[in-house]
């Protein structure tokens, strides 16, 4: 099957075979594509969302005053108003849960204000504020009472360490087979439609196989774009979408020779 990897893209003849597999195989082979495409999307995620996600944790624990949180108000038992400064950011956090927070004009640095029933963002090159009321919280009782103190984000630092890689890899990947099986329906309708066109005629099962190989080149650019900044350009869905439609016809086109060598035998 890695082999069949290789082939889809660069050795035309090998679509002749795909009208022969089975489903199974078939998705056997959109699971692979699905799996290489999630390994690069995890570790992706792992290196610029978990791991600066628990960067960010690490700081807050040493940073951040003792929270406490009921009946939509928060309050502190730092000296407010509390600030402290996120470089890696760029941000500020201010705690000013006992009185709010009077703005200098000349902010540095975008902040989050903590207040007693509301957050807000504020961007210091406009001065404008987003404004985040706790009462507005979705899924969050009127009686929830809670502390976020230091043992807490050691707790959170330690279960994001242990189950964000599994958890984001096991959701991607359900997601990636149920995307890459529903791309290939698309496009093995399209293909079904050169099997008329070109009088191909093949039974759409076969046509789906060759649509499913046909994803390999976009599944590989996928994968490598993740990492690669040069290939995240305006329009390279146009690209893949041309290239993958090439890939369909090549197939369809490739069955029709075997059919008229098999005629001429």
């Amino acid at each position: 099957m890695v082999g069949d990897f290789f082939k889809s893209i660069f050795f035309p003849p090998f679509y002749r075979k795909l009208s022969q597999r089975s489903f199974g195989n078939t998705f056997l082979y959109l699971l692979l594509l699905a799996v290489i495409v999630t390994i690069s999307f995890t570790i992706f995620t792992n290196i610029y969302g978990v791991t600066r996600l628990q960067d960010f944790i690490a700081w807050a624990q040493e940073n951040f005053p003792p929270i406490s949180v009921a009946h939509y108000e928060m309050t502190t038992t730092a000296q407010e108003p509390y600030m402290a400064s996120y470089d890696a950011a760029n941000l500020e956090f201010i705690f000013s849960t006992q009185q709010p927070f009077s703005f200098p004009e000349n902010l540095q640095k975008n902040a989050v204000v903590f207040e007693k029933e509301r957050a807000l963002y504020v961007d210091a090159a406009t001065g404008e504020y987003n404004e985040f009321a706790y009462d507005e919280i979705e899924n969050l009782p009127e009686n929830a009472a809670f502390t976020i103190d230091k043992p807490m984000w050691q707790r959170l630092h330690a279960v994001i360490g242990r189950w964000a890689v599994p958890v984001v890899f096991g959701l991607f990947l359900l997601i990636a087979i149920l995307a890459f099986c529903f791309i290939a329906l698309l496009y093995s309708i399209i293909g079904f439609i050169f099997s008329l066109v070109f009088r191909v005629h093949l039974p759409f099962p076969r046509v789906y196989s060759i649509a499913a190989h046909a994803l390999t080149f976009w599944a590989v650019y996928t994968t490598i774009g993740n990492f690669v900044p040069l290939l995240q350009f305006a329009g390279k869905e146009f690209l893949l979408v041309g290239l993958t439609l090439g890939y369909v016809l090549w197939g369809v086109l490739a069955n029709k020779e075997r059919r008229a060598n098999d005629a001429h035998a």
